[in-house]
């Protein structure tokens, strides 16, 4: 039996990978009705990878390139389902994902958007972490219907919830074509942002129910070239996405307070980052996002530190430091 779900998936290049992610998709307990892979503007021949797979519910769809959520958004549009999921090219469900979100929403039929937890992994396998593992004990503590091993269901706003900590990443979420339009699709603009999802999740987020499954339903690979793999950028990123919502979103500027709290917090976080990896003018660009009244003394220390020593310095100690802690003497 299939589901009334497509699955569409933006592609560009990374065919060695995208056999994984569509062979994960089709081993699913409950299989999706259709998936539509969407190349975006490719230099590799997608559309032949993709013809040569032989399912007939298997189709590409390419554009030139205008980036990754723009292909979100064209495979959203061309999908011929109620419901929708999103998994990027190097992503892996595991088999049950579809099966596991669905019985959630069977018990509670008014939830549109729900996401399931997931683990990275590496060339050398699995991490030792989930990322719900990382949430504060008081995320769970505010949901409203509780169905045990099947998931929670939160019947409030979460948005600001989902803003000092965020569950959600593209390769997790299930939700319907409503529940696409009320969050605005995803934001072409944001495209090359590495944070390019954060926006949309927050959006989601505003409009509940929200369900979650704390299962690891998802393997998210980590390579080196994935945006991810830069954590400095990524916190960089999802900043400027912050800042940019305060000029037009309605969540944001309906809390631009806490927005703004949330900006400096993450400016100061990423500041300490850079300054320890010795990338300076990062440091500094990260500075000027804080007023001297909220800069920490350490930060006004070591400012000084990055105009009295070039960064070779810096960097010199870092790769010390590295290597000790990898030899398991720090």
């Amino acid at each position: 039996m299939n589901t009334d779900v497509s699955v569409v998936i933006p592609v560009y290049n990374r065919t060695s990978l995208l056999g994984d992610t569509l062979d994960a998709i089709f081993r699913q307990t409950l299989p999706p009705r259709e998936v539509i892979v969407v190349d975006d503007g490719s230099r590799e021949d997608v559309e032949g990878y993709v013809a040569a797979y032989g399912r007939e519910n298997l189709r590409c769809i390419r554009t030139e390139n205008r980036g990754v959520n723009a292909a979100r958004n064209t495979g959203a549009r061309a999908a011929r389902t109620r419901w929708l999921a999103f998994c990027d090219s190097d992503d892996l469900w595991l088999p049950q994902k579809l099966e596991r979100q669905f019985a959630l929403i069977r018990l509670a039929p008014d939830c549109e958007y729900c996401l399931v937890d997931f683990q990275p992994f590496t060339e050398r396998g699995l991490e030792d972490y989930t990322k719900f593992s990382f949430a504060p004990a008081s995320f769970w503590k505010n949901a409203q219907r509780d169905f045990g091993a099947a998931g929670l269901v939160f019947e409030s706003d979460m948005a600001l919830e989902f803003l000092c900590f965020q569950p959600a990443i593209t390769s997790t979420v299930l939700l319907t074509r409503g529940q696409f339009d009320k969050a605005g699709g995803w934001n072409e603009a944001m495209s090359s942002n590495p944070a390019q999802d954060f926006e949309f999740h927050l959006s989601c987020a505003s409009h509940p129910p929200v369900g979650i499954v704390r299962e690891v339903l998802m393997h998210y690979r980590v390579h080196a070239l994935n945006w991810s793999a830069d954590g400095l950028r990524q916190d960089v990123a999802s900043i400027e996405i912050l800042e940019s919502m305060l000029d037009h979103h309605p969540v944001a500027i309906r809390n631009a307070p806490v927005f703004r709290q949330q900006i400096q917090s993450r400016s100061i976080e990423a500041a300490d980052r850079a300054f320890y990896e010795a990338r300076f003018d990062c440091f500094r660009e990260l500075l000027r996002r804080v007023p001297w009244s909220r800069r920490p003394p350490r930060l006004a220390a070591r400012y000084l530190l990055t105009l009295l020593f070039p960064a070779r310095v810096f960097q010199r100690v870092h790769r010390l430091a590295r290597r000790l802690k990898g030899s398991g003497n720090a």
